[in-house]
């Protein structure tokens, strides 16, 4: 039979290996945590988590920039361009062309728009004669069609042209050179009812030009425009101010004024 003080001992001894395994995680937390070993550290996933917090997308945005000013928008309207009417000169070359052939219009001497209301209803155009160098030949285009008009009178001595454009160079139709006169026209505040359109070439370079005059309600020119058929730009204008239908114009010429600068 077992010695009591025996079986004592042997209770408090199993009694002291639990106790030590109770105690065990409370000695180990209270000691300073381990450094993460990097053969332990979970590998970094190729497509991270969003952050709930923080929507996905927003975590992937440019940092923030800093506010600029705003800008007050300019409550003005800006007024449309203005409706076209009657036939732009390109329109009328495209319809003189397939009727009778781009060849009759290798060589413009001039092309003539009258009453434009922003386009002319009507134009003119007057070409060199490949088969007759020295004579005219005359086109028309209205809103009916198209009609040959046939052979004018010689160019020389008479009627010397200043140059001969080439389609090729026209590159700034009528419609583009009445937006060109309506422009200038509002910025010198000269008022127009309609215009008559001439394209001509320019002397010694054979650039085409758009001389435009603007014709106000009295049937009177209130000026007249020079736009570059190349490239659109406004190269002379020349505006006549009335005080009533009889007075003499008050001129006033841009070539002039650059003159008398230089």
């Amino acid at each position: 039979m077992m010695n009591p003080s025996h079986l004592l001992r042997m209770r408090l001894s199993r009694h002291g290996i639990a106790l030590a395994f109770c105690l065990l995680p409370v000695i180990s937390f209270g000691q300073e945590p381990l450094p993460d070993s990097p053969l332990l550290a979970p590998a970094p996933s190729e497509h991270p988590t969003p952050n709930p917090a923080t929507p996905f997308s927003r975590e992937l945005q440019a940092p923030a920039q800093p506010e600029q000013p705003v800008r007050e928008l300019d409550s003005r309207p800006v007024p449309p361009p203005p409706v076209q009417q009657g036939i732009t000169a390109m329109e009328a070359l495209r319809r003189l062309g397939e009727r009778f052939g781009k060849g009759a219009l290798s060589l413009i001497v001039e092309m003539k728009g009258l009453d434009g209301q922003t386009q002319p209803s009507s134009w003119k155009v007057v070409t060199v004669d490949l088969e007759q160098p020295f004579l005219t030949h005359t086109y028309a285009v209205d809103m009916r069609g198209q009609k040959d008009e046939g052979d004018g009178k010689a160019l020389y001595p008479d009627n010397i042209p200043r140059g001969f454009i080439s389609l090729s160079n026209l590159t700034v139709g009528s419609y583009d050179a009445f937006i060109a006169l309506d422009k200038a026209a509002t910025e010198a505040k000269i008022g127009f009812d309609s215009i008559e359109y001439h394209l001509r070439a320019r002397e010694g370079n054979n650039e085409p030009v758009w001389t435009m005059t603007a014709i106000d309600g009295d049937g009177l020119a209130a000026g007249v425009v020079d736009v570059s058929g190349v490239s659109g730009k406004v190269l002379r204008t020349v505006w006549l101010r009335r005080s009533g239908a009889r007075s003499i114009p008050t001129i006033e010429d841009s070539a002039l004024k650059k003159a008398l600068r230089n």
